[in-house]
């Protein structure tokens, strides 16, 4: 993703008399260009995500109190190179193109689906998770006639959704090719001593610890106690792909051992939570 700004620089530095080193102030400055201008593309498209559930005066209060009032506003204006930045646009993208496939299911949107899917996952291997978005936003409850419309809206456009599965797996196979031709191994754990506490997740720690709580420093985030009671009550489009989305991926934030990392791990997630929020303050 860095690539074309990359090369960019690479193309520029000498001619501007900077060393061609990967370095020095000209890749510098095209890689923090390129992520703030992903932190601008994924704004455009979580706007138009906000705009199929609410208001302009709703989706505007949501961006606003998600830029300003949490950790997004250090992460995608100041620190935009790290892979959260750019995972909050995949997964605003994710969103838009979801929406689009269950009300046209073209194959442009599934190919698009199937693109965001492939790069969260090929960026954060356990934002992969992002899969579950677009798999179960027709599912709209536990009763017969929903998950008969579910079910033949899936066999309707299995060679769509195949086209969706077939780019994820296309994308995604790139990382393993790449280890084989350069460390000679299928996967490579790049975490040494790192790893997942499946069975005692770090939730109070990761929540509510003073030095890098998620709830402690984006309090914001309390509201989604009260927020998920009412998307559970009002059930709009996607509401149970977007809470079993949040539930699956706290659990995999906090299971992770090195906790202290703070809630940035959160961060790619807030359209999702955005999303849950706006159903709060709409009402």
């Amino acid at each position: 993703q860095y690539f074309p700004f990359f090369i960019t620089a690479h193309l520029l530095a000498k001619p501007l008399g900077f060393e061609a080193d990967g370095f020095s102030v000209p890749y510098q400055f095209a890689i923090h260009f390129g992520s703030l201008l992903m932190c601008f593309i994924g704004l455009w498209y979580f706007r138009k995500v906000l705009l199929h559930f609410f208001s302009e005066s709703v989706a505007s209060i949501i961006l606003i109190a998600i830029c300003l009032g949490t950790n997004y506003f250090n992460i995608g204006f100041i620190e935009g190179a790290m892979t959260h930045n750019w995972l909050f646009s995949w997964y605003s993208i994710l969103l838009y193109y979801t929406i689009q496939f269950y009300n046209n299911p073209r194959i442009n949107n599934a190919i698009m689906i199937g693109i965001a899917v492939g790069i969260c996952g090929l960026t954060r291997p356990t934002d992969i998770l992002s899969a579950l978005i677009p798999i179960l936003w027709g599912f709209k409850s536990f009763n017969i006639s929903s998950v008969s419309s579910y079910i033949i809206f899936i066999r309707k456009n299995l060679i769509k959704i195949s086209i969706a599965a077939i780019t994820v797996i296309c994308i995604g196979i790139i990382q393993p090719i790449y280890w084989k031709v350069v460390g000679n191994e299928w996967i490579i754990y790049s975490y040494q001593g790192q790893g997942f506490s499946w069975l005692r997740p770090h939730i109070l720690n990761y929540f509510f610890s003073f030095s890098t709580g998620w709830l402690v420093y984006q309090p914001l985030f309390f509201l989604l106690l009260p927020a998920t009671f009412l998307l559970i009550k009002n059930k709009p489009d996607g509401w149970l792909a977007l809470l079993i989305f949040a539930i699956f991926n706290t659990y995999v934030v906090t299971a992770w051992d090195y906790w202290m990392y703070g809630g940035r791990a959160m961060i790619q997630s807030y359209p999702v939570l955005g999303i849950v929020l706006g159903v709060f303050i709409q009402n």
